[in-house]
């Protein structure tokens, strides 16, 4: 299926006697394979009955967290369902190993929407996981480069999470987690200036110039040092916006179709209030009611809420790792999900590998 699509993966087989014994034995056992998946991107098949034991965590923490080695994991219950799939279309019976035998399979599964749709998932993991950016933005943001900030809190720490969406067009130029520990919700002046500085060097790297405009996405409440951005910024003539981001605002969003005589949800409607907007980024099944809008709040910059708007949606179409439209935009979604794994020890802080995404 990559192949039809343009892209190419090269498999290569784990090497390792993966018996009850080795797993059993887990934590010991790995060590001595570490070389085995260097500069790669790991696809497992663990079973359920493995998964139950508590393998998925402990198999996290030794690829993610201390090798900063990705991964993908499958489960016997897709393996199951796939081989329903050949069954239903009268394909099980091919020689994997026959190159023509394979593409026709692969084109028969294509052409069927429900049964692809559950490959073409696992394929877009495998994808970003390696690094790959499987689709941009047709029509460019405004703001020229983005960065998602969120703090995670579990068992009384806190540790910082960021994602940056850098460029026009949505295209990732850096995912990292912030080591360190952080005090309570907000990050120091420091933290901030590093994660600024990081920031415009990638940027600058990919494209070749700085900014003109940088917007932060963060993720609940702004409590940070905005004069620290003023600092780091202005000398470089760049400006800035802060964007708050409450993911679950205590509200629902319909507007009223006077020729059906009900409420109905539609997906891009947004409302606006002097520096506050709720917006719908999705259109959820008449049967599950109202969409739960994004609140959006302007701490502080100089784009229009209109287009403040206007960028928000259009990143929430880059979760380039599923199929399903999102409702947050993947700055604030991946900088929660990256800066929950890291505080979990599944993720490392990372010097490479800065295009993966090893948290979804």
């Amino acid at each position: 299926m990559a192949k039809f699509h343009g892209v190419t993966l090269v498999f290569r087989p784990a090497k390792g006697d993966f018996t009850l014994e080795f797993f059993q034995n887990f934590d010991w056992s790995i060590l001595a394979l570490e070389q085995n998946y260097q500069q790669s991107a790991v696809l497992a098949m663990i079973s359920q009955k493995q998964l139950d034991t508590g393998i998925y965590d402990k198999f996290k923490r030794q690829f993610g967290g201390k090798w900063d080695i990705t991964s993908q994991i499958v489960t016997d219950k897709v393996l199951q369902k796939f081989k329903a799939l050949l069954l239903n279309r009268n394909l099980q019976e091919f020689d994997y190993n026959d190159k023509q035998q394979c593409e026709q399979v692969v084109r028969s599964l294509m052409a069927d929407w429900d049964i692809s749709y559950t490959l073409y998932n696992v394929l877009l993991g495998m994808y970003v996981k390696g690094g790959v950016q499987p689709w941009v933005l047709a029509n460019r943001t405004v703001s020229d480069c983005f960065i998602g900030l969120d703090v995670s809190h579990e068992n009384g720490v806190s540790t910082a999470g960021i994602m940056n969406i850098v460029g026009p067009n949505g295209q990732l130029i850096k995912q990292s987690a912030m080591a360190g520990a952080l005090p309570g919700e907000k990050f120091t002046d420091d933290k901030l200036r590093e994660i600024l500085h990081d920031t415009l060097f990638a940027y600058q790297q990919v494209m070749q110039s700085l900014p003109t405009h940088i917007t932060i996405h963060r993720d609940g409440r702004w409590f940070e040092n905005t004069a620290v951005l003023q600092e780091v910024l202005a000398p470089k003539n760049i400006a800035f916006d802060i964007i708050n981001v409450t993911k679950k605002p205590n509200r629902r969003m319909a507007s009223y179709d006077a020729g059906q005589n009900k409420f109905v949800t539609q997906e891009g409607r947004y409302y606006v209030r002097d520096n506050e907007a709720l917006l719908c980024a999705t259109s959820p099944n008449e049967r599950i009611g109202m969409a739960q809008p994004i609140k959006i709040v302007q701490v502080e910059g100089v784009l229009p809420m209109a287009t403040v708007v206007e960028d928000i949606y259009k990143l929430s179409f880059m979760h380039i790792h599923c199929l399903n439209k999102t409702r947050l935009p993947a700055t604030i979604h991946y900088a929660d999900l990256s800066s929950t794994a890291y505080q979990r020890g599944q993720i490392a802080p990372r010097a490479t590998n800065l295009t993966h995404l090893p948290f979804v």
